[in-house]
């Protein structure tokens, strides 16, 4: 048998197995969390602490604003017991009852409902903002893990591979059919893949304790991922245009515009706290000849400069607001734009290296092999093709990654949208 006969044949021994996932620990051994899908790790950030915590903020608040009463001020009610000392034919008890109510002449109980009304709308849609950020934190976390994974399988399967080359070129070079440098490049190629699959490992590591904290789980046991990546289906192009131009309606700018409205809500609450109040009731005095007197009562407390302070700084905060919901406006007009161009870029590119670059480079790999088995090539050379090949298998992990990411991001905005836009909460 010719010399490069037999080293093919040694190299198309099937390898062994790839070694299990849990041979290659990153540090100390750790016990992991439960496997998750990628709906059930978006699912789960509705029970995240933030997303529940401002979910029950809001309905609390809510409940509690229901008891706030219109009448700001209760009845007040006086009582002088006296006696008259003075002349003396006429001493004996009295005394003097008098009753009024006071309100306002500025609407205060009705403008405190509207601010309190106006903090709650603030509550609720932050805490849409907040559902909306956490899933977009979740959904990203997964499909790097699931990324990362997909990865670390591939580098663990080229290991083995690896590790069965080195065995079949030392075996070669005992035949002296290869020559050491033909080892050691063999040795090269497998130092390089393990520390690559140690390094994944760190990664996959440490992308499941970001996943556990976005779903909301055990921070210190890493998650992982199960299932495929998720098949969305996503509206037209024109359909995601005409919804992604109303960036007034999402959370995140919708709750910069009510929170301008909370401080004016606020600052009328304030002022007409201060305003003019208006009393009104009636006085009872029993004199101490048994006489039985009436008065009716009507008073009125003038305010100077009411909420005077407080609309100033209500004023400089709605504007504040209202400058911040712009910026965050542009940021997510920046966002939208990106993710839809990202939907063309990484689809091409997944195109290019699934269609292309996989097929050219497998082929480039089984045209080395045949140079090899018919004396014409070399070992170095096939090393090389597969090590391309095995680059390339990485890169398409990776964009496939990118691809599935732009279509998630684009489909999670575009339902905030939908969910917005048709309801009281993306009415302006």
């Amino acid at each position: 048998m010719h010399a490069s006969t037999l080293v093919l044949a040694l190299l198309l021994t099937p390898p062994a197995a790839a070694p299990a996932a849990d041979e290659h620990h990153h540090g100390v051994d750790e016990v992991t969390g439960p496997a998750l899908t990628f709906d059930e790790s978006v699912g789960a950030t509705a029970d995240t602490p933030r997303v529940r915590g401002l979910d029950e903020a809001a309905q609390h608040k809510r409940e509690l604003d229901q008891s706030i009463p219109r009448v700001t001020t209760g009845p007040q009610l006086q009582v002088m017991p006296g006696a008259r000392v003075h002349p003396s034919e006429v001493t004996g008890f009295e005394i003097q009852i008098t009753a009024t109510q006071a309100w306002s002449l500025d609407g205060y109980g009705r403008k405190r409902i509207e601010a309190a009304k106006s903090e709650t709308e603030v509550l609720e849609v932050e805490a849409r903002a907040q559902a909306l950020e956490q899933r977009l934190a979740a959904a990203h976390a997964w499909i790097q893990l699931h990324a990362a994974q997909l990865e670390l399988e591939l580098a663990m399967s080229e290991l083995a591979s690896m590790q069965e080359l080195v065995a079949t070129m030392v075996r070669a070079r005992e035949a002296n059919v290869v020559t050491r440098a033909d080892v050691a490049h063999s040795q090269v190629l497998e130092a390089q893949t393990e520390a690559r699959v140690n390094d994944l490992q760190g990664v996959v590591h440490d992308l499941g304790l970001v996943l556990a904290r976005e779903t909301g789980s055990d921070a210190s046991r890493p998650l992982e991922t199960r299932g495929d990546y998720p098949n969305i289906a996503l509206p037209s192009e024109d359909e995601l245009r005409r919804r992604f131009a109303e960036l007034d309606s999402l959370p995140a700018v919708a709750k910069q515009r009510l929170l301008a409205r909370s401080e004016r809500a606020r600052a009328a609450e304030a002022k007409a706290a201060n305003a003019t109040t208006l009393n009104a009731g009636f006085s009872v005095q029993r004199e101490a000849t048994s006489d039985v007197v009436l008065f009716g009562v009507l008073g009125a407390n003038v305010s100077v400069g009411a909420g005077a302070r407080a609309n100033g700084q209500a004023t400089a905060a709605a504007r504040r607001a209202e400058a911040e919901g712009e910026a965050i406006a542009l940021e997510l007009q920046a966002t939208l734009t990106t993710a839809m161009h990202e939907l063309h870029h990484t689809q091409g590119q997944l195109e290019i290296l699934g269609e292309h670059s996989l097929p050219a480079h497998a082929a480039l790999v089984a045209s080395h092999e045949q140079a090899l088995a018919m004396g014409e090539g070399t070992q170095a050379e096939l090393l090389r093709a597969r090590a391309e090949h095995s680059a390339i298998s990485r890169e398409y992990v990776a964009a496939q990654a990118e691809w599935v990411w732009a279509r998630v991001e684009v489909w999670l905005y575009y339902e905030a949208f939908v969910a917005e836009q048709g309801s009281d909460g993306g009415s302006r």
